[in-house]
């Protein structure tokens, strides 16, 4: 929630980023995509207008608490070790649309889907969602 407190960001755009995302280099955030649900799963979505599709510079004080977020969640992967939650992405083509959708799974489990590091995780790595 702190990031949406700094940066102005929808809740859904909040929840879609990775780490990716972020460069802390030039002290910015991307932001282009959102996290929504689809039939009781989780998915990344296009923002909600082409304009929405965006950089922001950021803070230093939000740069650092990035920083804390990230040594947390590699502490934590270690900690947790196979047990760890990984978020993935399949694709799926439904008609015309193309569907993003996220899928969680022990870090021990070898899928050949996309890997997604997303920001705001649980302690375990689970996704927190628009809905948690």
């Amino acid at each position: 929630m702190i990031l949406g407190y700094y940066t102005g960001c929808r809740i859904g755009e909040v929840m879609g980023l990775t780490w990716d995302d972020v460069d802390f280099n030039n002290s910015s955030i991307y932001i282009n995509k959102i996290m929504y649900k689809r039939d009781k799963s989780m998915c990344f979505g296009s923002t909600k207008t082409l304009s929405s599709v965006r950089t922001i510079k950021i803070s230093k004080t939000l740069i650092n608490i990035l920083k804390a977020q990230k040594k947390w969640q590699i502490e934590n992967r270690m900690k947790y070790g196979s047990h760890y939650t990984q978020q993935y992405i399949k694709e799926e083509h439904i008609g015309n649309e193309v569907i993003k959708r996220l899928y969680s799974f022990p870090s021990s489990f070898d899928f050949p889907f996309e890997k997604v590091n997303l920001i705001n995780t649980k302690e375990n790595g689970e996704m927190i969602t628009p809905d948690s």
